[in-house]
């Protein structure tokens, strides 16, 4: 809705520095658990936080019990 390149200006920026910027400003996270799947860069991110949880044993992965709807929720 308000591209940076309106109100900042890289002219004064290395241009190293500029193509760091445009790499960066470039990649998109994912919003939803469908786009994760396609990219492996973020299938490995994904795995390695589960491994992570577990080696950290930060949670337990138990069966829902019966009759029971899960919660959400979200990674941050």
């Amino acid at each position: 809705m308000y591209p940076m390149h309106h109100f900042l200006s890289n002219s004064r920026f290395s241009s190293a520095h500029s193509a760091y910027l445009a790499n960066i400003t470039a990649t998109k996270e994912p919003h939803t658990y469908a786009q994760v799947i396609l990219d492996s860069n973020w299938q490995k991110a994904m795995n390695e936080k589960l491994s992570a949880l577990q080696l950290n044993q930060s949670w337990t992965l138990t069966p829902l019990p019966a009759g029971q709807k899960p919660i959400g929720c979200k990674w941050v």
